[in-house]
């Protein structure tokens, strides 16, 4: 690759030798294609004179060929064995120098010209294979006229070689690539510029944000310290005693039936009444407030008789404890108990609708969702800033403009200022 540069450089010094000039970035397209068009004049011209050579020589070729077509043997009297295998090889011979001067024509494409170049090396290559045979067969019969017809052949070889190097001399190539890197640098610097207005624009909506955050932190603050809102955290207090007290006679209830599960489960099924004893079993605060009629007091009499006759199987010490705890469900313990409860949820479901209607309490809890919503934002921006950041950091576009500017000075002796 460096020849194909060192090539292009001699190219230009050898024309003029001029001062090193600084192009701007901006105005290397222009500055390319003027330094192109010239380059591909010189080389229009060049390619223009090999052209005309390659015809003359594939004229000369085929004077060649006819007169090697038209040669006799200086010695007639050979045999015609012998006679036939020369004709065979003069034939073969003289098509494949047909073909390969039939082949010997250069595109106008300058692209073009260096592909059919490759391509002639493999045709001149496959001539020689298969002409080898009959150029020896040749120069035993013909020696001037076949060597004539090699001559030519090899300065077709020369000529197109010559072409290949004009075409490579002209940089063509190389202006494609120089182009291809003007335009990687120009679309890398345009992502560059564009990921670094996001990164302005994420830092800028993260400041406005958390301006934000701190205005509403400041806002609730001041709505959780005024008078109304302390007034409420007492009933919330109120509230939150009372839901203790409700869970506590629960937990009461609860634990004494309990204490008489075994038997309340035995008695079971001997009762008439196994609904209403299964409801307690499962729970017995909700089957007490919906029993208005205390018919668990009848069903709790029945059961004492059960198991002071012995019918409800216990033992001693269970049988002291049911009977003990089935005494304490009096029907005045019972309405008391329903009584209380029920003041109680009542006070609780007043403090809830007191505390919940208040429009302090509204008006803290549109705040806080505002809040929470704005530190996701947040979070989702900060995400969104670290990610455009890494991509920024990932463009290395300091490395490229480097190495064009290598590349430019190398190819035009000039340089190319950013």
């Amino acid at each position: 690759m460096m020849g194909f540069f060192n090539s292009i450089l001699k190219h230009f010094s050898s024309e003029k030798k001029e001062e090193v000039k600084e192009i701007k970035f901006n105005e290397i397209e222009n500055w390319l294609n003027s330094w192109s068009e010239k380059n591909v004049e010189h080389t229009t011209i060049k390619l223009a004179k090999i052209k005309k050579d390659l015809t003359e020589e594939k004229i000369k070729l085929k004077e060649n060929l006819d007169l090697l077509a038209d040669a006799t043997l200086k010695n007639p009297n050979i045999p015609e064995k012998a006679k036939h295998f020369m004709e065979g090889n003069r034939e073969n011979y003289l098509l494949r120098s047909k073909i390969i001067s039939q082949k010997t024509n250069l595109p106008e494409d300058f692209n073009e010209i260096l592909e059919f170049c490759r391509s002639f090396d493999k045709d001149l290559d496959d001539f020689g294979k298969g002409t080898a045979r009959s150029y020896q067969v040749m120069q035993e019969f013909f020696a001037n006229e076949s060597r004539a017809i090699a001559s030519q052949i090899a300065k077709f070889d020369r000529l197109v070689k010559e072409a290949e190097q004009v075409v490579n001399s002209s940089g063509t190539e190389t202006v494609s690539e120089l182009r291809s890197k003007i335009q990687k640098i120009v679309s890398l610097n345009k992502q560059k510029e564009e990921l670094g207005d996001k990164v302005k624009l994420k830092k800028d909506q993260l400041s406005e944000s958390k301006n934000n955050l701190e205005k509403l932190r400041k806002e609730i603050k001041n709505k959780q310290e005024d008078v109304a809102y302390q007034k409420i955290i007492e009933l919330r207090k109120e509230k939150e005693t009372l839901s203790e007290k409700i869970k506590s006679m629960e937990d009461q209830l609860s634990l004494s039936f309990s204490v008489i599960g075994t038997a309340l489960k035995k008695y079971e099924r001997l009762s008439l009444d196994a609904n209403l004893v299964n409801n307690y079993l499962e729970n017995p605060v909700k089957s007490l407030l919906a029993d208005s009629e205390f018919k668990v007091i009848e069903l709790f009499d029945k059961m004492k008789n059960s198991i002071e006759k012995g019918d409800i199987d216990l033992k001693d010490k269970k049988k002291v404890k049911s009977l003990q705890e089935i005494s304490k469900f009096t029907k005045d313990y019972l309405e008391s108990y329903v009584l209380q409860y029920n003041k109680l949820k009542q006070n609780k479901e007043k403090l809830k609708s007191e505390i919940d209607n208040a429009k302090i309490v509204g008006e803290v809890k549109e705040l806080k969702d505002e809040l929470n919503q704005l530190e996701k934002d947040i979070e989702v921006t900060e995400n969104e800033l670290e990610s455009t950041v890494k991509k920024l950091d990932a463009i290395d576009i300091e490395d490229l403009k480097k190495d064009f500017q290598n590349k430019f000075r190398e190819v035009t002796g000039n340089k190319v200022v950013f």
